[in-house]
Parts: structure tokens; sequence; C-alpha cells
């Protein structure tokens, strides 16, 4: 099992001009193939995303993903 313990705030760019073009333009905090996962912890993942929601049409990101996550 693997466990990532959050016990303060996780916190993205503030917006889209903020997101660093050299990072993907599609999720935030990815997990792939993650395998009996548990995230712990007393933190807070902030998602940042008023401006996000504010666009009139993509590119939303996704805040977290699990891909091919087996439980």
């Amino acid at each position: 099992m693997t466990v990532h313990q959050i016990d303060g705030v996780l916190m993205p760019p503030d917006g889209p001009a903020s997101w660093p073009a050299t990072d993907s333009r599609k999720q935030w905090i990815v997990f792939y193939k993650a395998d009996r996962l548990t995230l712990a912890g007393e933190g807070t993942i902030e998602g940042n995303g008023e401006e996000w929601w504010d666009l009139p049409c993509k590119p939303h990101r996704v805040l977290l993903l699990f891909s091919s996550a087996v439980h």
C-alpha cells in the first residue's frame, strides 16, 4: 500500500494565466496505475478553480485524476 500524507495545503497556480506553459494542460495531480493508494492527513487540496470555471469553454483542467487505478 502507498500512503501519501497531506498535512498542509496543496494549491495550484492561480488561474489559467499563471499556469506554467511546460506543464500538462489537462490535469494537476495524477495517480497513474496506483495500486492500493491511500490519501491521508489533515490537509486540504485547494482547487483554486474560480478563474477556470469562468472560462467560456475548454481548456478546463482536472484537479485530481486516478488513471488505471486498482482498489
